[in-house]
């Protein structure tokens, strides 16, 4: 048997590194290690995110809630004032619920941002743990940038799970004509 075909018979369970080799399956652990720490970090995440969405779910159920209340505060008031006041009534109830509606499409987009964050997460990890189950080490080792990159990425991400804006909305009544007059012309 010549060197070459003695050094080809060997080199699929070897791999150099740097002046060393070292074999496939050493390499693999190593890899595998390094790859399932991330994994790891990434499920964690995949849970706070997931509870995010439960809160900023629930939050959004109380802004719709505090509106309500805003709403009925604002009735009451103006129900109790001369026919003039009706059209500033309108508008101020419009504006509870123009104000209502945009904190509601921030969170919307907050929602749909974290959404998409948990479907990467979701598919990451799928499709680390199949490669792990279903490949073999050359298979993982080749795959190893991909996964990684991927895994980091997620892993290095920040999600915002608290609500990007805050419930406060209140109506307050003037104390005085002056005070009602500059919300009148406000």
């Amino acid at each position: 048997m010549s060197n070459n075909h003695a050094s080809a018979e060997i080199a699929p369970s070897l791999i150099i590194r740097g002046i060393n080799m070292v074999s496939v399956e050493e390499v693999a652990v190593e890899e595998k290690r390094h790859l399932q720490s991330n994994l790891n970090e990434v499920k964690r995440r995949k849970g706070k995110v997931a509870q995010g969405i439960v809160n900023l779910k629930k939050f959004n159920e109380g802004l719709e809630a505090k509106k309500k209340l805003t709403i009925s505060e604002i009735s009451h008031h103006f129900d109790q004032l001369v026919k003039a006041m009706k059209s500033r009534k309108r508008e101020m109830m419009e504006k509870a619920t123009s104000i209502t509606n945009s904190k509601r499409k921030q969170i919307h987009a907050q929602l749909e941002v974290l959404e998409v964050a948990l479907a990467s997460c979701e598919s990451s990890i799928e499709f680390t743990e199949q490669v792990f189950k279903n490949g073999n080490d050359i298979q993982i080792l080749s795959m190893e940038k991909y996964m990684l990159q991927s895994l980091e990425q997620l892993k290095a991400a920040k999600d915002q799970a608290k609500p990007c804006v805050n419930e406060d909305m209140v109506f307050i009544i003037p104390s005085s004509a002056q005070e009602k007059k500059k919300e009148l012309l406000n």
